[in-house]
């Protein structure tokens, strides 16, 4: 599904969801986008454009499985998590490009084993890794966050590492404490 103006360029339309949208591919490239509290499943979401963009997340679940959220272009783009949850599930390779914006709550999730990759400097307010995972943050950026949850168990770990060895990604959390459980860290900082 390509989201794109009359004749493929801006001025560009709008639309808003009124039902669960399954796609393989999802560009948004001009236009308003309100995703209207409704459920998106898809392989890859885009955000590629320089175009002038409206992105509204604001309730609704949106699962990548085995692809990638991908915020490459975020010029002339308004954009609106809301109260939305971003899943990053598979089986394989799923990937977080967040390039500097402020999500809600985005999880990162598998039934067995995930290789995922977390760019930008971001900042969330719940960052969930859940066991099964090898996430690797983008060396040298700082994940802000309210609520960290990550817990693997004895059966199933969980790792976080920066994308290049000896250069630390980070995390920062302003207040309170974070707990881990069963879980790898390599090459990460947290204040």
């Amino acid at each position: 599904v390509n989201l794109v103006g009359p004749g493929g360029a801006s001025p560009a339309g709008s639309w808003t969801l009124q039902n669960t949208l399954n796609v393989t591919t999802l560009n948004h490239d001009a236009g308003a986008f309100n995703l209207n509290g409704k459920p998106v499943n898809a392989k890859f979401f885009n955000v590629r454009t320089a175009s002038t963009r409206d992105l509204n997340l604001t309730g609704s679940t949106i699962t990548i499985t085995d692809g990638a959220w991908d915020m490459q272009t975020t010029a002339n783009l308004t954009f609106s998590a809301g109260t939305s949850e971003i899943v990053i599930n598979g089986s394989s390779s799923s990937n977080f490009i967040g390039n500097d914006r402020t999500y809600h709550n985005v999880r990162f999730t598998t039934g067995a084993s995930l290789s995922s990759a977390l760019t930008g400097q971001n900042s969330f307010n719940v960052f969930r890794v859940d066991p099964g995972l090898t996430l690797s943050m983008e060396a040298g950026k700082t994940q802000t966050i309210n609520t960290l949850i990550a817990n693997g168990n004895c059966n199933n770990t969980l790792t976080i590492q920066s994308t290049a060895a000896g250069t630390r990604a980070k995390f920062f959390k302003a207040s309170g404490s974070a707990t881990a459980n069963f879980i790898h860290l390599k090459d990460n900082e947290a204040t």
